[in-house]
């Protein structure tokens, strides 16, 4: 009879686990793939395609085939205003209309940040119902253009 009573609290605790689990996981595979993209873009800042390649490719080791978004963005290394970001569309630096500086592309001691987010869903139908649908993780990195 007790046993009948604890086991669906059983099951809910533990399933409840495995999905916060699946959240920790993900999020520090977003973060790792933010990362690997960041310290690639450190270097070859000018290189969007190879940010996104690496950060992708992290996200590939850490068991997440599809559904993210990666956005790269330049930053002034001194006041931390938006220089740009890479577009997908151009294959390029995009200054962002906002900038004021003479030029608005990267210079080293400028900033590069790397976002990577990644929509989430419990598996479990009970923590479904808790949850917002569809939750958003993410991880960003923010390092300094060297080169």
């Amino acid at each position: 009879m007790e046993f009948a009573l604890v086991l669906p609290l059983m099951a809910l605790l533990l399933l409840g686990i495995v999905d916060f689990s699946r959240v920790f996981i993900a999020s520090n595979t977003l973060t790792q793939a933010s990362r690997e993209g960041d310290r690639y873009g450190s270097l070859n800042w000018n290189d969007g395609a190879g940010i996104e390649t690496r950060a992708r490719a992290q996200l590939t080791t850490g068991g997440i085939a599809g559904g993210s978004t990666i956005v790269i963005t330049y930053l002034d290394g001194g006041s931390a205003a938006l220089l740009g970001a890479y577009d997908d569309a151009t294959g390029g630096f995009v200054a962002d209309p906002s900038c004021t500086r003479t030029p608005c592309s990267p210079i080293p001691g400028d900033l590069v940040k790397v976002q990577v987010t990644l929509p989430w869903r419990a598996q479990t139908a009970i923590i479904q119902a808790v949850l917002p649908q569809d939750l958003q993780l993410s991880g960003a990195t923010v390092s300094v253009i060297e080169q």
